[in-house]
């Protein structure tokens, strides 16, 4: 059993928040890479260029861009769902599939990372107009 689950998050769609207490500096979500599609940019821009898909929303939405291999990495498992905060509770440690948390966090606290931390894809809009208010794209 995970020590976060999903459910409703006032701040958007889904959340991810703390089943139970998670100390500071704890690991609490850790990726496998069977979990994981990664995405080239070739792959990309196939999917940019066909009709309009619900897919290419949900790689924009839930994936997150690794640039030592220069790929998007679209998340399967339920740590998709985790929320931006300027103020997290949690980050993104050493790669982009293992997140620890940055201070106590109490059971049934919704989880949140900076966005404004993950490495910027030179070649994919990644959260759209959000990413505008971001100051990510401009």
């Amino acid at each position: 059993m995970t020590p976060w689950h999903v459910q409703k998050s006032r701040v958007h769609g889904l959340g991810v928040f703390a089943r139970k207490f998670i100390p500071a500096g704890a690991v609490w979500w850790s990726g496998k890479r069977e979990e994981v599609i990664e995405i080239t940019r070739r792959q990309y821009e196939v999917l940019r260029d066909s009709r309009p898909s619900r897919m290419l929303a949900d790689i924009h939405e839930h994936s997150y861009f690794d640039a030592a291999s220069d790929r998007l990495l679209f998340i399967c498992n339920d740590g998709r769902y985790i929320n931006h905060s300027s103020t997290p509770n949690v980050a993104m440690h050493g790669d982009a599939l293992t997140s620890i948390a940055l201070r106590d966090i109490d059971r049934h606290e919704e989880l949140f990372e900076d966005y404004r931390t993950y490495d910027r894809c030179p070649w994919a809009r990644l959260w759209g107009e959000f990413g505008k208010e971001l100051g990510v794209w401009r």
